[in-house]
């Protein structure tokens, strides 16, 4: 019974990987939390997760989350993408303690190494750049 569950397991954490909603393998949407716990903490890369609203934030729907994606597909092999629509996944606000939306965090192996909160254009770009820069 243990061998069926870890490897139903796997089988979610894969799909989530190659069934992405932009095409690119390192572009992740988060359905479940089972699968943030696999593909964003487990992940020997960095992963930019970025936390937003679907419905309540137009600007993190059309223009930041495209940016981000246009950003993590240039660095495919050094960097994964996660995004985290809050429609969808509603605990994991409360439970990952995010208060602003849209957020914006690098993750590297569980941990937090940056963070930023809100519409800040101006801070995405380095932000991502330095999660590049992580595992090198």
């Amino acid at each position: 019974m243990a061998k069926i569950a870890s490897f139903c397991l796997a089988f979610v954490v894969i799909i989530s990987l190659i069934e992405t909603s932009s095409g690119a393998v390192n572009i992740i949407d988060i359905y479940r939390n089972v699968v943030f716990d696999y593909a964003v903490m487990k992940n020997p890369k960095p992963v930019v997760v970025f936390y937003y609203s679907s419905s309540s934030c137009g600007a993190c729907k059309w223009s930041i989350k495209p940016m981000l994606e246009r950003m993590a597909k240039r660095k495919n092999d050094k960097i994964y993408l996660a995004l985290v629509d809050f429609d969808k996944v509603p605990d994991l606000q409360s439970s990952h303690g995010i208060h602003e939306i849209p957020t914006t965090r690098v993750l590297y192996k569980g941990e937090v190494m940056d963070e930023v909160a809100g519409l800040s254009w101006s801070q995405l770009v380095p932000l991502v750049n330095h999660a590049s820069k992580i595992a090198v």
